[in-house]
């Protein structure tokens, strides 16, 4: 039903200013950081992956559901931000991401450029398959297995 509602809306290309949004998210990740240094502990943020990319097929487009705005779940005819706006948005907080985790010292892993943005590794918008499932274990692993070992302070 999400999948229908979907296919026959109206495409938003546009999104909404971010700028407070990514200054929240700014800030939220640096109170993390903070945090767990605090408690002796180690965090490493991973930027986050997704579908959306410009000039996704008929196949691709049609796995999509997400992006409604308002109440897109409950009724037909809500507005749909397009899969290249999110994936414009979505690049903003990965960078946002990075940039926070560069100024605080913490480890980040930037994911996001490293998983194809294709039915290969992606059921739907931002969910892995198994096969996505095991290339992000992989990339992670890669990761911690390149990294030296945390040592508690």
């Amino acid at each position: 039903r999400f999948r229908e509602y979907r296919l026959a809306a109206t495409k938003v290309e546009t999104l909404p200013d971010l700028t407070a949004a990514l200054a929240e998210y700014a800030h939220n990740a640096e109170e993390i950081a903070r945090t767990t240094a605090k408690m002796g502990a180690q965090i490493i943020f991973v930027s986050q992956p997704a579908l959306w990319r410009a000039g996704l097929g008929e196949a691709e487009s049609g796995a999509l559901w997400l992006r409604g705005i308002g109440d897109f779940q409950e009724k037909p005819g809500a507005l749909y931000y397009s899969a290249t706006a999110l994936a414009a948005g979505l690049d903003l907080y990965n960078r946002t991401l990075m940039e926070t985790c560069a100024k605080v010292g913490a480890e980040c892993l930037d994911l996001a450029p490293k998983i194809r943005r294709d039915l290969t590794l992606f059921y739907d918008d931002c969910h892995f398959n198994e096969a996505g499932a095991r290339t992000v274990a992989s990339e992670v692993a890669r990761f911690l297995s390149e990294r030296p070992p945390f040592q508690k302070k």
